[in-house]
């Protein structure tokens, strides 16, 4: 008995082993294979993740571009309108007259009937010779809309004494002087300087204003005169706002 239980023993051991490997093994299995298949599901929960980052990438992207463009098509609308605003304050052109007597024909010598100039923004020069057979040169023009004249200058006058400016709001009527500015006996010290404000009247509105250029004394004088006309200091601004609006953008958004 003890011979049979001394032999089976080592084959006892042994299946007892063997089972025991085989379960070590089978244990081993199944943690290897759910150890493949937590590995699996991560991997596919990394490359989901990494999907759903690169399509908010994307998104974010694709809001930015649509941000973007709405910002410059507001750009664009604004610069649109802007333009059209400085259009309608402003002349597209500016077209100043240079009248010259000796090329453009002689002024009018009627104070019924002044000689027509057209002037713009900008220097409106004149260029007369009064004859002492004449009354004086009577020309009439309009300072345009959104606009001012802050300057007339005389630049060059021959024989000085007793030269004499008048300007009116009104056509010009010896009998009634209630509208004119006169300035008369101008003298050497004065050619080149701005009449309007040695006249004491300041920029001329807008409007039409009736000028005569005549000697006092019956003598000949060849004069220049340059009227400058500007925007109003209100367009200026805006238009420098404007300005300062597009550039500020132009910065922003390149």
């Amino acid at each position: 008995m003890r011979r049979a239980i001394g032999c089976m023993a080592p084959t006892f051991l042994m299946a007892c082993s063997s089972r025991w490997v085989i379960l070590w093994m089978k244990v081993r299995a199944v943690r290897a294979i759910v150890g493949l298949v937590r590995a699996n599901r991560a991997s596919q929960g990394r490359i989901h993740i990494s999907w759903m980052r690169v399509a908010r990438a994307g998104n974010r992207r694709e809001r930015f571009a649509d941000t973007h463009g709405r910002r410059r098509s507001r750009m664009k609308t604004l610069l649109m309108l802007s333009g059209l605003l400085a259009l309608c304050v402003t002349p597209a052109i500016a077209n100043p007259f240079y009248y010259d007597e000796m090329l453009d024909g002689p002024l009018s010598n009627d104070r019924l009937d002044p000689t027509m100039l057209s002037a713009d923004i900008g220097e409106n020069v004149l260029r007369g010779d009064i004859n002492s057979q004449f009354t004086g040169d009577f020309f009439t023009f309009n300072v345009p809309a959104n606009a001012t004249a802050p300057s007339l200058v005389v630049n060059t006058l021959t024989n000085p004494a007793d030269f004499s400016l008048t300007v009116s709001s009104e056509p010009i009527d010896w009998q009634d002087q209630s509208g004119f500015v006169y300035f008369g006996e101008t003298d050497d010290t004065l050619i080149g300087l701005n009449l309007l404000s040695e006249l004491g009247i300041g920029p001329l509105p807008a409007g039409p204003y009736w000028f005569c250029v005549g000697p006092d004394d019956g003598a000949s004088h060849a004069y220049e005169m340059t009227v400058s006309i500007v925007p109003e200091p209100g367009t200026i601004l805006f238009l420098a706002v404007l300005f300062f609006v597009f550039m500020r953008h132009l910065r922003r958004y390149p």
